[in-house]
C-alpha cells in the first residue's frame, strides 16, 4: 500500500515591498552591524553600543568603524 502525498502549498508572496537599500538604510540608521565573531565563529548582527556576540557573549566583536592598518611598501624608494 503506497502513501498518497499531499500537494505542496501554493508560493507564498513577498513578506513586505520594503527594497534593499531602503532595509540597509534602516539597519544603519538603528545603530546595528553585521560581523564575524572570532569566539563561536559565526556572522552574528549585534548593537554598535553593545558590540557582544549574542551566542557566545564574547566581548570583542570587531566593529565596523575600525579601519585596517595601512600597509607597509618595502619597495617604495625613501
Amino acid at each position: 500500500m503506497t502513501k498518497k502525498r499531499s500537494p505542496p502549498p501554493p508560493p507564498t508572496p513577498p513578506a513586505s515591498d520594503i527594497k534593499e537599500d531602503e532595509l540597509s538604510t534602516t539597519f544603519s540608521s538603528t545603530g546595528v552591524f553585521a560581523a564575524a565573531c572570532p569566539g563561536c565563529l559565526l556572522y552574528v548582527i549585534t548593537l554598535k553600543t553593545n558590540p557582544k556576540c549574542p551566542t557566545c557573549n564574547f566581548s570583542t566583536v570587531p566593529s565596523p568603524l575600525v579601519t585596517k592598518k595601512h600597509r607597509i611598501d618595502l619597495n617604495a624608494s625613501l
